[in-house]
């Protein structure tokens, strides 16, 4: 690498930002790692949902494992039941006070289709 008084040049004082002496051009550098790193954990906490998802006996508060949705700001849970395996029932788990099948709800086909459509494991 050259001097940095080396380089100089009427060029170089007019258009100092685009200097590659300077400043090198960079391929990624640490915003590119950042994106990437990001990415990773997100997939690694979809994957840990989906386990957590599919395994009721991992559910800390079983047989309900309470959910939120990242899009709506919606609190909801789901219930280990066969019957309704998929069923996302809307509404905060702790303030059940009648009926649970009396509250709204929605019906997925998988674990992966919940997630899909803005749930997590809250």
């Amino acid at each position: 690498m050259k001097p940095l008084g080396s380089h100089k040049t009427l060029h170089h004082l007019e258009g100092h930002q685009h200097c590659g002496i300077c400043r090198p051009t960079k391929t990624g550098g640490r915003a590119l790692e950042n994106v990437r790193g990001k990415r990773m954990i997100e997939e690694q906490m979809i994957e840990d949902d989906l386990g957590i998802m599919t395994s009721p006996s991992l559910w800390p508060q079983w047989p309900l494992l309470p959910l939120t949705n990242k899009k709506t700001n919606e609190c909801g849970f789901i219930v280990d039941t066969e019957k309704n395996q998929y069923r996302v029932y809307k509404g905060n788990m702790w303030d059940l006070h009648g009926n649970l099948y009396s509250l709204p709800f929605e019906d997925f086909d998988s674990a992966q289709s919940i997630l899909s459509n803005g749930w997590k494991v809250d």
